[in-house]
């Protein structure tokens, strides 16, 4: 069997795949067989929209830090593009990691600032339905609709 790269595919009865360049070389590579290769899990907010591809905004909340770097607790706007995280703030300090944030000044302020940042990702991205998805992140309707994040499962510690 060929495979694009001009490699020779032999296989052999446990699975073990070898490509063979024209060289000479052989380079071994443990493959699964096909009924036992599993499907991409989705558990997170970024694997959601990159699951659904295409240009995702995402508003999440940045908890506040203390201590020596402390950060104030923050909305942040964040954009995926096509499974990349994109930059939505060019001009925010390094500690934002390039994303539009609006920063709380108390626990008063979190209602408020949430819908300031629901504007502003509506006024750049255009119109958005936004939902509250099972990691507190909010997302865009069609996105956790078509791809929901699973319920974790916890397991119980057995006391003997």
């Amino acid at each position: 069997m060929r495979v694009e790269g001009g490699f020779d595919v032999d296989s052999h009865r446990r699975g073990d795949l070898h490509l063979r360049c024209s060289g000479g070389l052989f380079i071994r590579h443990l493959v699964r067989r096909e009924e036992h290769v599993s499907e991409t899990r989705i558990i997170n907010t970024y694997d959601q929209c990159a699951a659904a591809g295409g240009e995702r905004v995402v508003i999440s909340y940045r908890n506040q830090e203390r201590g020596r770097g402390s950060r104030s607790a923050a909305w942040q706007v964040w954009l995926v593009v096509n499974g990349k995280s994109v930059s939505t703030d060019k001009d925010t300090p390094w500690y934002n990691y390039g994303k539009k944030t609006f920063d709380l000044w108390g626990r008063h302020e979190r209602a408020a600032k949430l819908a300031t940042a629901i504007a502003w990702a509506t006024e750049k991205y255009g119109a958005r339905d936004f939902v509250l998805n099972r990691m507190g992140d909010y997302v865009e309707r069609e996105v956790n609709e078509k791809f929901p994040l699973p319920k974790r499962e916890y397991k119980r510690k057995v006391s003997v």
